[in-house]
């Protein structure tokens, strides 16, 4: 998907979506911003991959932590996301997110 795809397509509108990859398409940081604010209307996502984004710049600790708040709606369902960037979510990284929507 390219950014302007992206942007217009209607992401809490697939309620049932289990797997999405947006690696590499120029997500910037309000794109970015968009798109995950869409995606935490989807409680079925168990697989996200968004490597090669401006706003995802590095798979490290802090930034998954970040983004597995971001991607989903921790506070209020859980995380039934199992994998980030083809790598499994550890249960640290689902204490850090859940530790940053503390904050």
């Amino acid at each position: 998907l390219e950014t302007a795809a992206l942007a217009a397509l209607a992401l809490p509108s697939l309620p049932l979506l289990v797997q999405l990859d947006v690696s590499g398409c120029r997500l910037g940081k309000s794109t970015g911003a968009r798109a995950f604010a869409a995606l935490q209307a989807i409680t079925t996502l168990t697989r996200l991959d968004v490597l090669g984004n401006p706003c995802f710049r590095a798979d490290n600790g802090k930034t998954r932590a970040k983004y597995l708040c971001r991607a989903v709606g921790v506070a209020d369902r859980g995380m039934p996301l199992t994998t980030l960037n083809g790598r499994p979510v550890a249960i640290p990284e689902r204490v850090a997110a859940l530790a940053r929507l503390a904050k």
